[in-house]
């Protein structure tokens, strides 16, 4: 499975409703791909593709997300962070501020080109009505020795984690 982890957030709050997405995955950084898996059902992410995975979820419901992240050869990612965002990224070169919850946090030991795994679980607000949603979003810090590219960092959306309206009410 190819896999990338790309974002980070700055929740504006868990409940109520939805921001718009304010960043996008930048072009210059890597160019990473993934797979995400929210309770049993999988999609992928290309490389360069500008349409983020959509899981429709219910409020209240427990989620485990396994996310397969696909570093680029020549590329090590040296600090990851994975979490909840309600659309506003913004990174920072010691990590996410205000990601809200903090999913994951690898830094200190480098994630070297090649398939990594990440298992995540996230318990969706109650607060949550119909028709908003919450980002699994990555920020990352990486270094790449193939080119004349100094070390950088970025972030971006994983999935979207949208509420369904019920229906037959």
């Amino acid at each position: 499975m190819a896999v990338v982890a790309i974002a980070v957030a700055i929740p504006v709050a868990l409940s109520g409703s939805s921001q718009p997405i304010v960043s996008h995955a930048p072009s210059v950084s890597p160019e990473l791909s993934y797979a995400v898996t929210v309770n049993g059902q999988t999609k992928a992410f290309s490389a360069g593709s500008l349409t983020v995975p959509r899981f429709a979820i219910a409020p209240g419901e427990d989620l485990t997300i396994i996310l397969d992240v696909n570093v680029p050869a020549h590329t090590t990612m040296t600090a990851l962070w994975l979490g909840i965002t309600d659309g506003v990224l913004s990174p920072r070169p010691d990590g996410p501020a205000n990601m809200n919850p903090l999913l994951a946090a690898r830094a200190g030991a480098p994630l070297g080109p090649g398939v990594h795994r990440f298992t995540l679980h996230w318990v969706a607000p109650t607060t949550l009505r119909p028709g908003t949603s919450r980002q699994l979003a990555a920020e990352w810090a990486y270094s790449q020795s193939s080119q004349s590219r100094s070390p950088g960092e970025s972030e971006g959306d994983i999935a979207e984690l949208g509420v369904q309206a019920v229906s037959g009410t």
